[in-house]
């Protein structure tokens, strides 16, 4: 009798710790989905310079595009942007992006791949156009946001809750922009976020 009271802890305890492995593991894999899907680790300022130097071409490429299109207000998110066939003629388009109010097809197969491969491979969660400002958010969690500006007018005022931002080169601005922050020094401005 006593012997099966011993197998039987050990099996309580090897049980419990089986258990305890298992939730560990489970928080351990879900937390950093979580982590990851709320934007993972912020990038530091000298890091997104690195890569304003790195993705320029590309940056400017899309500014062209974006300028010749004729819509003053487009927004793509790359979650909405096909990365497969769905689009795949000068007919149908090569992908699509919200303009001025509608869906519109990207007839330019040069710039919906440069398009796709800032959004997918370079990580731009965000690429959208007000007027002459061009901004392509690079990092975002809930509330705040960090990114690239074009303006050809050096104004930034498009860019909605804007905290900080300096120039890197001719009409491109590195930017942040944070909800609370935002609020907390407009509060008694009557400052609606993008003015």
């Amino acid at each position: 009798m006593i012997g099966i009271k011993k197998e039987s802890k050990v099996i309580i305890k090897v049980i419990c710790c089986i258990i305890g492995i298992c939730i560990v593991g489970y928080i351990a894999r879900y937390g950093m989905l979580i982590f990851i899907l709320r934007g993972g680790i912020e990038p530091s300022e000298a890091k997104m310079e690195k890569i304003f130097q790195e993705d320029k071409v590309l940056l400017e490429t899309a500014v062209e595009y974006l300028e010749q299109t004729g819509h003053d207000d487009i927004y793509i998110h790359s979650n909405i942007f096909p990365d497969n066939d769905v689009y795949k003629n000068e007919t149908e388009g090569y992908g699509t992006m919200f303009a001025d109010g509608e869906d519109v097809a990207i007839l330019d197969k040069s710039a919906a791949e440069n398009i796709r491969r800032l959004t997918y491979r370079e990580g731009y969660s965000v690429i959208s156009k007000n007027g002459e400002t061009v901004e392509f958010q690079y990092w975002e969690n809930r509330n705040r946001g960090i990114g690239f500006v074009f303006s050809k007018d050096s104004s930034l005022s498009n860019v909605d809750y804007l905290v900080y931002s300096k120039q890197l080169d001719d009409n491109w601005y590195y930017y942040e922009s944070d909800f609370y922050e935002w609020k907390e020094k407009n509060k008694n401005t009557g400052s609606t976020g993008s003015e």
